[in-house]
């Protein structure tokens, strides 16, 4: 009965996945695995998921744990082995630097690196919320809402990216969390 609900949970997960609903898809993704455990599949489903969000980490974990559940011809090798690439770690440093900057209130730097061709082909949900936050500290509005608009494509739920839309339509004011996020 466990599996069953799990692999229904699976199934969800997957289906919103399919959907761009990457939030959701996760939480779904993460019953199943609560319940079940070696779903190696759901675990896989699941470091997909969480790489498409930004959460590297995380992805990484799952894919580890997925690789204990079945350790032949699973693909989580190939995703972990991708990720250990040097043209993934140069663009986590690349993404870490632009992140540094924007922190620093250096937005035209920090757009200048996520503009970047590096940058261009890579849909990551937390790549495009930063660059759709710099844009917005220079006052440029209607590219931020482009920006969080293509995010949103990627993850139609995602929270940070409709927070970010929210506050960016409403009065930003100094006590903002946005003013005290790039504070910070």
């Amino acid at each position: 009965m466990l599996q069953d609900l799990a692999n229904y949970y699976f199934h969800q997960g997957l289906r919103l996945a399919k959907e761009n609903h990457i939030t959701k898809a996760l939480e779904q993704l993460k019953k199943a695995t609560a319940l079940q455990g070696e779903n190696w599949q759901a675990l896989n489903l699941q470091g997909l998921c969480f790489y498409e969000l930004g959460d590297f980490s995380k992805a990484k974990g799952a894919w580890k744990r997925s690789l204990t559940c079945k350790n032949q011809e699973n693909i989580a090798s190939h995703y972990l082995g991708e990720m250990e690439q040097g043209d993934f770690e140069d663009l986590c440093k690349e993404y870490n630097q632009a992140l540094m900057l924007a922190k620093l209130k250096k937005y035209k730097k920090a757009i200048k690196i996520l503009n970047s061709k590096e940058f261009a082909s890579i849909k990551i949900t937390s790549f495009q919320n930063l660059l759709g936050l710099c844009y917005l500290a220079q006052g440029k509005k209607v590219k931020a809402l482009h920006v969080w608009h293509q995010a949103l494509k990627i993850d139609i739920d995602n929270p940070y990216t409709l927070r970010y839309i929210q506050e960016s339509l409403g009065n930003l004011e100094e006590k903002s969390w946005f003013a005290k996020w790039f504070a910070g």
